[in-house]
């Protein structure tokens, strides 16, 4: 046993600080318009000191090297919300697109990690810009993107349209300005963009010419031709018969032309007359 005679004592209870450390809240984000993907995270400490960070990048489990990196990465990242990676996914990565899985973690313990999941796409893209003033073309009319290689199917439907007026607007082919082919006839065709490019359908104008002949011939030439064309017309007569002129839309002066020239600034109907010649043999061998 232990007596204490006239003994003041005394205990003293001591305590270890444990410091706290996380890294949190990994979000992945591409920039939208660009090949570089914004990373941002916590680090949550309650000691001032920096702490080493590293960023990994896997695509189903594999590591994909990444060195073209900004920002909160490497050595002496400080305490904080809000910090901030950005990679260059395209310079690292070349030309791809998948569901990348990101991590940032202590670069020396390891356990101390956040990971998060972002799609990323490297791949070059490039627009195809429609225009057609009539029909409905596929692309429709305006600007569309398509992925660097793609084969675009295109084509136009509403071809030919008369309207009332006897006039007729046809579809007379197509130009493709900035990629190959550069143009042809048609209302399909299939290419593969490699470019920036303009697609225009063309279309022409026609206006319709009627040309008929009245009893005992025939006239050729009828049918739509080209606003601001020219287009030449012939009357035949029958055996027996002969051409008069012309009735109608003709040119002053030319009612007696044939072949006829017309222009055709505008719808046009005409008609070609003919004449029958006789001949009459008279009895006693005279002729009359």
């Amino acid at each position: 046993a232990i007596t204490l005679t006239n003994v003041t004592s005394s205990v003293t209870w001591r305590w270890e600080q444990q410091s706290t450390f996380a890294i949190t809240n990994l979000v992945a984000t591409q920039r939208a318009g660009t090949k570089l993907v914004d990373i941002t995270y916590d680090v949550l400490s309650d000691l001032p000191d920096s702490a080493p960070v590293t960023l990994l990048v896997e695509q189903d489990g594999v590591p994909i090297s990444v060195s073209s990196l900004s920002g909160d990465v490497g050595a002496g990242v400080m305490p904080g919300l809000g910090k901030a990676i950005v990679w260059d996914a395209g310079a690292d990565w070349g030309r791809n697109a998948a569901e990348l899985t990101f991590f940032v973690m202590h670069s020396v313990q390891t356990q101390f990690v956040s990971s998060g999941n972002a799609f990323v796409d490297t791949r070059d893209y490039y627009t195809l810009t429609v225009a057609s003033a009539h029909g409905t073309p596929v692309p429709s009319t305006g600007t569309h993107s398509y992925v660097d290689g793609a084969a675009f199917t295109n084509s136009l439907s509403g071809s030919p349209i008369v309207t009332g007026d006897m006039t007729q607007r046809v579809c007379t082919g197509w130009t493709l300005y900035g990629n190959e082919p550069t143009g042809g006839q048609g209302t399909n065709f299939v290419a593969t963009i490699t470019n920036d490019a303009t697609l225009t359908w063309l279309w022409q104008t026609n206006v319709l010419l009627t040309a008929t002949a009245r009893k005992h011939g025939t006239v050729d030439g009828s049918g739509w031709q080209a606003l601001g064309g020219s287009v030449t017309i012939t009357a035949v007569p029958f055996a027996g018969h002969q051409f008069t002129g012309w009735l109608g839309d003709v040119p002053a002066g030319q009612s007696s032309s044939n072949p006829l020239t017309l222009t055709m600034d505008r719808p046009r109907t005409v008609g070609a007359t003919f004449y029958t010649t006789f001949y009459v043999a008279a009895t006693g061998g005279n002729d009359i």
